[in-house]
């Protein structure tokens, strides 16, 4: 799913929501097991800017489209 951010009526950012099977974990062991280790399923990723690229997620990812859709209304990207 795309779209697009518009700051002060000028300036234009594509948003691209992008389905996914992975979420990688931290890596970190004073983390959480559910931060830490690397999940398999069903994953809704943000990205900002043209898309494909190779600029890493924003924010976290999702576990359905709709809590995607709510997180990219609620937030903004300096």
């Amino acid at each position: 799913m795309s779209g697009c951010w518009i700051y002060g009526e000028s300036t234009i950012k594509e948003v691209h929501i992008v389905k996914s099977n992975f979420k990688a974990g931290s890596g970190d062991y004073e983390d959480e097991a559910l931060i830490r280790e690397e999940q398999y399923g069903e994953f809704y990723g943000i990205r900002i800017d043209a898309y494909p690229n190779n600029a890493p997620f924003h924010g976290r990812s999702n576990e359905n489209l709709s809590e995607a859709k709510e997180y990219v209304s609620n937030v903004s990207v300096l």
